[in-house]
């Protein structure tokens, strides 16, 4: 079975009529059906994951080759730490050419990712002080999966990068 296809052959941007748009769309689906069904996906992110850490999921190739795979299991065990104490917002996966991770603590509670709804309680927002801990908490954590860069970003977000 041939997972790609050459572009050449099938260049997905059309100048034709509408008959030739839809059998190309039509294909793409198929296609895409077929991948996932194969790789046992439900989502095409999903199949992205698995395609980018191939062997974890028994895919016989990696999309790409990167020192996060050995920091990978430090990384998660980070981020759980980090969501079981409260201090995780939200949290960016992503790539800058390497993979890079990006933390944002909660201003309230209720926007911690670990937040239990208790009843006859309001969430309070978090004073200043709370959230620079946290800052601290998170850098700290972080920086013990050996980050090539770790700062804060313009928009308040811990941003650590591996190369």
């Amino acid at each position: 079975m041939q997972v790609g296809e050459i572009i050449y052959d099938n260049i997905p941007i059309l100048f034709e009529n509408e008959s030739s748009r839809n059998e190309y769309s039509d294909r793409l689906k198929r296609i895409t059906e077929k991948l996932l069904e194969a790789s046992e996906s439900k989502t095409v992110t999903e199949f992205l994951v698995k395609l980018v850490y191939g062997e974890d999921f028994c895919l016989p190739a990696r999309l790409l080759d990167t020192k996060i795979e050995v920091h990978g299991k430090l990384v998660a065990d980070a981020v759980r730490s980090l969501h079981n104490q409260g201090y995780v917002m939200e949290a960016k996966f992503g790539r800058e050419g390497s993979p890079v991770l990006y933390v944002q603590p909660p201003y309230w509670e209720n926007q911690a990712s670990n937040y239990v709804r208790k009843e006859e309680h309001s969430p309070r927002k978090y004073a200043e002080e709370e959230r620079a801990r946290m800052y601290r908490a998170i850098k700290q954590t972080l920086g013990e999966t050996s980050p090539d860069e770790l700062d804060v970003d313009h928009l308040g977000y811990v941003r650590a990068w591996w190369d």
